[in-house]
């Protein structure tokens, strides 16, 4: 068994840097496996959209919570920790393209010697994943598409092609690939039937 600790965001602290390189320190030292962060690009107040893991339909974090950026922050703990996994706990696939998404995970790997384990979700709050330039209704479609974005860039030696409905490009290279031939560990986050056959 294996045990992850997520960065308590709703304590308020998780954007101070000796607050959360003590908390990563103490979890290594204390023999956890991984530290997990979550995201949220922005936080809308008084949003229309369900939290669905809330019986009240609203989040139990305050709008204005401290909220790093899920993979600086796991970049920042990777400098300062050698053997402690880097997770996400859900990084909102909608928020990202791809691409940009693909080196920035792989050079997080590579650079942290395989640490990485990235859980993606498709998201919950409209407004959100709208203000990132997503488009709510269709991101599991896009989404689908993107994790085949990145895999494809992460497997190829030379350059990679792709032609897709949301995603296309030819001749791309993108390296640093990361530490394991088999890419960056990509779990997804979700309730629905499509979660789980993703």
């Amino acid at each position: 068994m294996k045990l992850g600790v997520v960065v308590p965001v709703e304590l308020g602290r998780a954007g101070e840097p000796e607050w959360i390189l003590e908390f990563a320190r103490a979890a290594e030292s204390l023999g956890f496996d991984e530290i997990s962060a979550v995201e949220h690009s922005v936080v809308i107040a008084d949003t229309a959209s369900a939290y669905p893991y809330s019986p009240t339909g609203k989040s139990h974090l305050p709008d204005d919570c401290s909220l790093p950026d899920p993979l600086e922050l796991l970049s920042f703990v990777a400098g300062a920790t050698t053997t402690l996994g880097l997770a996400t706990g859900v990084l909102v696939l909608p928020n990202h393209h791809p691409v940009v998404l693909a080196k920035r995970l792989a050079t997080l790997d590579r650079l942290s010697a395989g640490r990485l384990r990235v859980c993606l979700g498709l998201g919950w709050m409209r407004e959100e994943i709208e203000a990132c330039g997503g488009d709510f209704d269709r991101r599991g479609a896009v989404a689908d598409e993107a994790i085949a974005v990145m895999r494809a860039l992460w497997s190829g030696t030379g350059a990679v092609d792709f032609a897709g409905e949301h995603f296309s490009f030819r001749g791309a290279q993108s390296w640093p690939k990361p530490h394991r031939n088999s890419g960056v560990p990509l779990y997804i986050g979700g309730h629905s039937p499509a979660a789980t056959r993703r």
